[in-house]
């Protein structure tokens, strides 16, 4: 039986009595040197045409193989989005988009699914054998210091962190802005802040009597709610729910014939309820 190659790396599998007296050369090369690139290998792989996908080489044994290494650095310059396709065999991959032209590529199969490489950036994949996904998607425990603005470039972050083993230090904004989600509507009857999708609420050409709910979501101690009421040129009535916890000031009963007013609001987490601090009408 002649020797054969193992389908993830590539790696020669050598038959009984095959190549008697050349096994020594034949473990260099087609074994223990391939083994050292898949586990800590580095190769600059350049797009062989700005317009057209690459394909990672997968030779067998000592035959060029670019999707063996470890870490792989797409290079030169592409015109377009494009994609870097890999063999359709389990494997983790190690992949920066060093490309020029500032566009972002996505590594997959040649018939799977794949995951988009920003340019400039580096990303831990896996191919399980059929897509490319992302190689890690949880963390027991999370710490991330000294995270800028500049860092993050155009990048949004989700979600929560949360656990006494997560922490993120010393998160610079720098001349970032940071836009407030703003829900904007002409007239309605009953308004429900969820303050889980947006912090202001503009009411245009309030038309009806309105009764101002109490908001929906999930609510953090210091979240800022703003509600802005401008009526159609007639004046309407406006009613509170008990959430709404006047501070020096008093809650409108009724909005001011053409003018706006500004409701500005604040979560208080020890009593649940929602603190107004500022109620200001248009002069």
């Amino acid at each position: 039986m002649p020797s054969s190659y193992t389908p993830s790396l590539k790696l020669i599998l050598q038959a009984t009595g095959e190549n008697n007296g050349s096994w020594g050369t034949l473990t260099n090369s087609d074994f223990t040197s391939l083994v050292d690139v898949a586990v800590a290998g580095y190769v600059d792989v350049p797009f062989t045409s700005p317009g057209a996908d690459q394909t990672l080489s997968n030779g067998n044994g000592a035959a060029a193989n670019q999707a063996r290494y470890a870490y792989i650095n797409m290079s030169s310059a592409i015109s377009a989005a494009r994609n870097v396709i890999v063999p359709t065999a389990s494997k983790i991959y190690l992949i920066k988009n060093s490309t020029t032209g500032g566009f972002a590529i996505t590594v997959k199969t040649a018939a799977g699914t794949g995951i988009s490489v920003p340019n400039g950036k580096a990303m831990l994949l896996l191919c399980d054998g059929t897509n490319v996904v992302d190689a890690v998607t949880a963390f027991s425990s999370l710490q991330i210091n000294s995270l800028t603005a500049t860092t993050l470039g155009a990048t949004t972050l989700s979600g929560t962190i949360s656990g006494a083993g997560n922490q993120i230090n010393n998160v610079i904004v720098g001349t970032t802005r940071i836009n407030p989600r703003v829900s904007s509507t002409a007239s309605t009857a009953t308004l429900t802040p969820d303050i889980s999708s947006f912090d202001q609420y503009n009411l245009t050409a309030q038309a009806v009597g309105l009764t101002v709910a109490a908001p929906t979501g999930t609510p953090l101690d210091g979240n800022k709610l703003i509600i802005r009421i401008l009526d159609n040129a007639t004046s309407q009535t406006i009613s509170w729910n008990a959430t709404y916890t006047a501070f020096g000031v008093s809650l409108p009963t009724a909005t001011i014939l053409s003018k706006t007013t500004y409701i500005g609001c604040v979560y208080n987490s020890a009593n649940t309820r929602w603190d107004v601090l500022a109620v200001v009408t248009q002069a």
